[in-house]
């Protein structure tokens, strides 16, 4: 019987210093700063044509003086892993800085709210709208960003009682109606920032045009680490792979279901430099055929062109070929 009391004793002692430890914790969010002394990232890279891209590596490198203003400067490691090849230039830099619970950025010659943590669900936060994956240039159609929050809660990392916010883009439905995808949306994690993405870019987006692009690469946090904290999401997939071993689908459809257009993405085997796409009707018959070149690359095609229904798209190139079924809805 004593025995028994004393495990209870000891269970309870734990469990009540694991609570103290985590309000302990919470209550150091008063203290907070963004980014923490050390933050390092690790983003893997999903790349072009489904295919494993590897990882890269962002780090906290020190601070500079911008209008009289202190600002963090987050670098990207010049050695990226794996088969992704850099989407941005090696010296391109990711200014900000922490006041009153907010973090803000350096973009553009100007200076934006990047995100505050003083939010509740159903408010609005705006911030910079970053498009494409050249530079984080704005976006053509809009450099307004405005994130309705339809998630806030706590998780806990380790020892660390973090808040969580997820976050919806609420003009990309306008700026592109023809867009039929999952709502955009963003998860940000106090301490580490957004974890589905670079902060807030959108590689649907291309910056020089206002017709939705084709999402060429997806990112999404692998490892956080600073001077006293880390966690491991996940190893990134393609790190270490040969090109040859990277690539997935030869042929790949977005949007599709396609409405008024279509892209076909493609890679061709090895030794093959032009090669064909034929889209044909239900019953067998070719209706258009796009002529391609190149190793890799993309046709846009405008899907009007064809009656609603179901079609049969076939890479064909030299001996090989792959079929990928294509639905029209108008």
């Amino acid at each position: 019987m004593k025995k028994t009391i004393t495990i209870v004793l000891f269970a309870t002692a734990l469990l009540f210093g694991y609570i103290g430890s985590a309000q302990e914790n919470k209550q150091s969010q008063a203290n907070r700063t963004w980014p923490e002394p050390g933050a390092k990232w690790t983003y893997c890279v999903s790349g072009y044509y489904d295919r494993p891209g590897g990882e890269e590596k962002w780090a906290l490198t020190g601070d500079t003086l911008i209008n009289g203003r202190s600002w963090s400067m987050i670098k990207r490691d010049n050695q990226t892993e794996g088969q992704s090849s850099s989407i941005h230039s090696n010296d391109y830099v990711f200014y900000s800085r922490f006041s009153n619970d907010s973090i803000y950025r350096f973009v553009n010659n100007k200076e934006y709210l990047l995100f505050t943590y003083n939010l509740n669900v159903g408010d609005v936060l705006t911030t910079f709208r970053a498009a494409g994956v050249f530079n984080w240039q704005d976006s053509a159609c809009s450099s307004r960003l405005p994130l309705k929050v339809i998630e806030k809660s706590e998780v806990m990392l380790g020892s660390n009682l973090l808040e969580k916010f997820v976050l919806e883009d609420t003009l990309f439905g306008h700026l592109y109606p023809n867009y039929i995808g999952e709502p955009i949306r963003y998860t940000f994690i106090e301490r580490i920032g957004v974890i589905n993405n670079y902060p807030f870019m959108n590689s649907l987006e291309m910056p020089t045009n206002c017709e939705l692009f084709v999402e060429p690469v997806s990112f999404a946090i692998g490892k956080y680490s600073d001077d006293s904290f880390e966690h491991i999401y996940g190893e990134c997939p393609g790190v270490g792979l040969k090109e040859s071993e990277s690539y997935g689908k030869s042929l790949r459809i977005y949007p599709n279901p396609a409405n008024s257009w279509t892209a076909f993405d493609y890679t061709l085997p090895e030794g093959v430099s032009e090669a064909r796409i034929e889209i044909a009707s239900p019953a067998g018959v070719v209706v258009h055929s796009l002529q391609l070149s190149g190793k890799r690359g993309q046709k846009l095609f405008d899907s009007r062109k064809l009656s609603p229904g179901v079609y049969n798209c076939s890479l064909i190139a030299g001996g090989f070929s792959q079929t990928v079924k294509l639905i029209i809805q108008h």
